[in-house]
């Protein structure tokens, strides 16, 4: 319920909004089309195209051009066989680009195209203010609007293999031999601060 006798608050996002999901409406706006890079949250749309096109329990061997897609973080090794719902869990959990980016390389050996599967979605989700570029977000030319990700956002929330794996603060993921155990760390700070 809106207390208007409490000042409202003073954004310096130059786009942002709140969305009550329960009840299916905007309760602040602030420029909710204005189109602006996405990044990391580029990684939601390919969770979701993944889910609807691959099989989670496929084995993608990791290629060389997947490691370090960033220039920094090597969170994968060459060679190593992961499934796509470990690589996906991976992902989700640690922001992992190098992830993004073998789920890209495997669904190309399936003769799909990620990056046009998650654009094709964005216009069947009616994103009109969305385009993607690469599965990760690291490319700069990739923007989103606060009204889209809200529609992203809910419908995504039919996939608990998305959502469940979010809560995670830490998980070990193992390759498909058992040889390699990944720790990944949730990169998300307000997780377990913010209830829901």
């Amino acid at each position: 319920i809106l207390d208007s006798s409490v000042e409202r608050p003073t954004v310096d996002a130059k786009s942002a909004v709140v969305y009550d999901i329960r009840a299916g409406r905007f309760l602040f706006s602030k420029l909710p089309t204005m189109r602006l890079p996405i990044a990391s949250l580029t990684k939601i749309m390919s969770a979701v195209v993944v889910l609807e096109n691959l099989r989670l329990d496929d084995i993608v061997t990791v290629p060389e051009e997947a490691i370090r897609v960033d220039r920094e973080k090597q969170d994968l090794f060459a060679g190593e066989r992961v499934s796509v719902g470990n690589l996906m869990k991976i992902m989700l959990v640690a922001s992992s680009n190098d992830a993004a980016y073998a789920l890209a390389a495997y669904a190309r050996e399936q003769d799909m195209d990620l990056v046009a599967r998650m654009n094709e979605k964005a216009v069947a989700l009616r994103m009109n203010d969305s385009q993607f570029f690469d599965p990760a977000g690291l490319d700069d030319n990739g923007y989103s609007s606060v009204q889209d990700l809200v529609k992203l956002i809910r419908y995504s929330l039919r996939y608990d293999a998305i959502w469940k794996v979010l809560t995670e603060k830490e998980s070990a993921v193992s390759s498909a031999a058992g040889k390699i155990i990944h720790t990944v760390k949730n990169t998300d700070q307000l997780l377990g601060i913010i209830s829901d």
